[in-house]
This record gives C-alpha cells, structure tokens and sequence, in this order.
C-alpha cells in the first residue's frame, strides 16, 4: 500500500518494513531524520535505529533502563538512577550524593566506616586520612593498625579496649599503657 506523510516523500514510495522501520510514513534513507522516534536526529543518536532516551555522554538517544540520562551502555550502574560512573573501579559510584557514594572517586578503596571508597591501609573499615579529611574528622588515627582507629584524647593510644596498646583513659590524654 501507498504510505505517505512527509512533505519531501518520494512519489510513489511504498512502504515496508525494510525502507520504513518506525512506520512514520517517511522513508529511512532519504528524508526521515530521525528514523527511532526518539527525538534524537539520527545524524547524534548513538543508536539511530532503537528507541532511546538517554541524554547524557557519547550514546545519546540510546536506551536507558533506569532514566539517568546515562545509555545503559556507558552506565556502570545500569539499574540505579543517583550512580552511572565507577571511575575508580572500586564499587563506590563517582556521585558521592546517590546510594554507596564515593568519597574518593578517582582513588580505589574500601573504607565504610568513616566515609565510602577511600583508601584504608590497614583493611579496618576506616579510611587512611589525607589533606581532606583529617582524624579529627574521622579519619583512621592508625592507618596502619588494623586493631586501632580512633584516639578521642590524643596521645597516641587506641580507645579500643582489645586493641593493640589500647588507651586505660581514652577520654584523658596521658602517658602510661
């Protein structure tokens, strides 16, 4: 049948599922400029020929499964809305404001305690502090004490009561073991 619709249409073209795929009455190769229907011309559509809504990145108009703008493609987090980059490949998404954030997204780690992705020597939970984030923020007082990580009075003893050279008075800085 003679299937028509665009101003431009060849005369006489007749539609088919081959020279016609999103059945809009215009004919792919000559003058329909968005072939998927998506709303992403086909010349920027990273996927011209499937329906998409993806918005962001390189694979523009590419399907995106969990609506972050982000082709499922090019999300490492193709389920979750709030992550879509894992910079550092360390499980922690790069949006340290969506679920399990990376507080540092460019430095693999495994920290959860204190803050999500950083760097954690002594494998405790507690990230190694840096110019960012000091002790006193939260940081692992023994970076390299997998029995110790907090020292509320400061001198130099653990408050972990069955850790290594754990402080009598954590609350009351002091010299004796």
């Amino acid at each position: 049948p003679e299937y028509g619709g665009c101003e431009l249409g060849r005369v006489g073209f007749r539609y088919n599922g081959a020279t016609d795929r999103d059945r809009d009455g215009c004919e792919d190769a000559q003058e329909d400029l968005d072939d998927d229907d998506d709303s992403f011309v086909d010349i920027e559509d990273g996927c011209p020929n499937q329906f998409g809504t993806a918005s962001e990145g390189v694979q523009i108009g590419c399907p995106d499964f969990d609506g972050d703008g982000w082709a499922d493609l090019e999300d490492d987090y193709i389920i979750d809305p709030s992550q879509w980059r894992d910079t550092d490949e360390d499980g922690y998404g790069d949006n340290v404001s969506g679920t399990d954030g990376d507080a540092c997204p460019t430095i693999p780690g495994g920290s959860i305690e204190d803050r999500l992705g950083c760097a954690d020597s002594d494998e405790d939970g507690w990230s190694n502090p840096d110019v960012q984030w000091a002790v006193s923020q939260g940081a692992d007082a023994f970076p390299m004490d997998s029995s110790q990580w907090a020292d509320r009075d400061g001198d130099g003893y653990g408050d972990e009561a069955d850790g290594y050279q754990a402080d009598a008075c954590p609350d009351q800085s002091g010299t004796s073991i």
